[in-house]
């Protein structure tokens, strides 16, 4: 049988899940986009990832090193914020799906990442 604090935790989790999350959740000034950092830093974290992925093979290790470094510095920083609309949620799922087979010790870790993701869609939720 379930504790108390489970089944709370579970149906907190549930309603959030159930709540409809849209763009009109955003609460903005008209033509700004509320995530408007954490999507340009998503879009720097991508660029990142496709310079780390595509270094040709007689890369040094400190110079892809550093490479991946950018990358991580990126995501910290993107973990960091939190998101206000769908499109930033979807900056962190793209994170947290890259680690979801492994974790690389160069970035925050999944349960890190996830962590943040989930506060914030109980925390964009519960504003519906």
């Amino acid at each position: 049988m379930a504790d108390a604090a489970s089944t709370t935790r579970r149906a907190v989790l549930s309603a959030a899940l159930a709540a409809p999350l849209s763009a009109s959740l955003a609460q903005a000034a008209p033509g700004r986009n509320p995530d408007a950092e954490l999507m340009r830093l998503g879009r720097e974290w991508r660029a990142a990832q496709d310079r780390a992925k595509s270094a040709p093979d007689g890369t040094g290790e400190a110079a892809y090193a550093a490479l991946c470094a950018e990358a991580a510095r990126l995501e910290f920083a993107i973990q960091a914020i939190p998101a206000r609309t769908v499109g930033g949620l979807a900056v962190k799922a793209a994170i947290a799906r890259q680690y979801a087979p492994e974790r690389d010790d160069d970035g925050p870790s999944l349960d890190e990442m996830l962590t943040a993701l989930v506060d914030d869609v109980l925390r964009l939720a519960a504003t519906a």
